[in-house]
This record gives C-alpha cells, structure tokens and sequence, in this order.
C-alpha cells in the first residue's frame, strides 16, 4: 500500500513536504500491522521450539553430557527435509525470509522489517547444516562418513606382553591395526540404526602362539561410535587423535591410538552451539 500511496502522490505531482497527511495514515497502519506480526511470529516460533527444537537439547550427541539419546524419530521430526518442523516453519517464516545459498536471512524491506525472534536464524541455520549431513535434499537418511587410521602400536617397558593387533569395530566393520603402514579407512555411522562400537587389542608373547585380548566398548546404540570416543583421551593439541588405556595381562596397561581425518564432533557444534541458549519467553 505504501508504495502505491507514494506512486499515487508522485504522479499527482504532490511535493514531498505535502505528503505527511495521505502517507501518515499508511504509515500508522504499518506499524500497527508490524506490531500484530512480530507478537504471531514469536508465538509460532515459541511453539515450534517447544515441539521440536527443545527436545533436541536433551539428547546426546546435541547434549553431549546426557544418559538419554536422541532416536531417529526426534531427529526427523525436528530435522528431515519437508517433514515436520520445516513443514510447519515454511508455512509461517517463508514470507519473511530469504534462502541464500542454504541460509536463511531476513527478507529486504525498504521500511521496517519484522522482528524475528531472538537467536531463530541462529538455530534454524545450524539446523538446517546438520540436516544437509545427516540427509539427502530428497529426504533420504545418509550415514555420517569418518576417516578413521590405527596408529603404530606401543612397546611396552614391562612385562612380556606386547600389543601386536589393535581393532576398531563398528557393528559389522572392523578396522585393524598392525604395526605396519597405517591406512584411512572410512568407517560408516548409520545413525538410524543400533549398532556397538569396540576398540580392542591383542597381546602376544615371544615364543607363544596364545593371544589375549582386551576390549573397551560401549553399549549399543545408534550414537555408540560417539560413546565410545567419550572414553578417549585426546592426545596432545590434535582433536584428531584418540587415545585409549586398554589393561595389558598382569597388569598395567597400553595406550592404543587412532586418528580420525576429522574431528568427529564438527557436524553437531554449531547446532550445539545454538541449542545452548534458551529460546527468550
């Protein structure tokens, strides 16, 4: 409306210092306009925080402290392309922002833009990186894809046994570990699905066929690859270098290592990042 008012105005020849009357009207309904808008975008976006986005601050590995974890149906309702909060969003948001190159940004208005609520660019964008990873544009699940190399095994000081096989195993992939030339291998995360991830090693003894094996593992779940690298030890400055004490026979004990090509972690921190800020009431 206003812009036909100042068309209208302009074509009549009306001077800008004559204006203030037809245009105040417009104006003030504008306003009054804005004020109602910004009051339905923040109760919409409050309600779908509350369905969708909060439940994820409570499950690991978006909360990397908590016991519970997330399943695949909260991640889809809050995440998958076209279902549930994108869905919901798009029908309420679409008209008031702009997608460029995969991010959202407030549409340009030549006068007073909405009020966008507190920090919801912020999530939704994080929100939307994490889904591009964890889904196809089509909405298909894809698996998280980790680099992961074994490490040259340790001599230990003490005691007859010595580390001489080290293993990585996720479900049904194993990675192996020799003293030999160490190779990247991609190891895949089905997060839709359980699976038990075990880091183990293998103690020999000159002269003996016999090995002993010693495992580390966490239960099965479909995040236990990242529960299994919560009983790590980060080594040195790398955050791609996992060290883990696996106990040797007889006692003490033997640090085996892998290093991933990349932090692991990397997919969830910006949505992690956006979760740790409560939504403003």
């Amino acid at each position: 409306p206003m812009k036909q008012v100042e068309a209208w105005l302009a074509g009549a020849g009306v001077r800008a210092g004559w204006r203030a009357p037809f245009v105040g009207p417009v104006a003030a309904a504008h306003s009054l306009g804005l004020k109602e808008l910004n009051a339905e975008l923040l109760a919409s976006w409050r309600k779908l925080y509350d369905h969708y986005v909060a439940p994820l601050r409570r499950g690991f590995p978006l909360q990397p402290l908590a016991n519970q974890e997330l399943d695949a149906l909260a991640l889809e309702a809050a995440l998958q392309p076209g279902k549930g909060f994108w869905s919901s969003f798009a029908g309420t948001f679409s008209a008031v922002l702009v997608d460029v190159r995969g991010r959202y940004l407030a549409r340009a208005s030549r006068y007073r833009r909405p009020r966008l609520p507190y920090r919801m660019l912020t999530t939704v964008n994080a929100m939307r990186k994490l889904a591009s990873t964890l889904w196809t544009k089509e909405g298909k699940a894809r698996p998280l894809v980790i680099r992961v190399k074994a490490l040259p095994l340790p001599t230990r000081k003490k005691g007859p046994d010595q580390p001489v096989l080290a293993y990585l195993q996720l479900g049904k992939k194993t990675l192996f570990g020799f003293n030999q030339r160490p190779q990247w291998t991609p190891v895949q995360i089905a997060w839709w699905k359980p699976a038990t991830a075990t880091l183990g090693v293998a103690y020999g003894r000159r002269g003996l066929k016999k090995r002993i094996y010693r495992q580390l593992s966490a239960e099965e779940s479909a995040w236990s690859f990242y529960r299994l690298l919560d009983k790590a030890e980060l080594s040195g400055r790398s955050q791609n270098l996992w060290a883990f004490l696996l106990p040797a026979p007889g006692g003490g004990s033997a640090r085996i290592r892998f290093r991933t090509a990349d932090n692991p972690w990397r997919p969830f921190r910006a949505l992690q990042k956006a979760l740790s800020k409560k939504v403003k009431r």
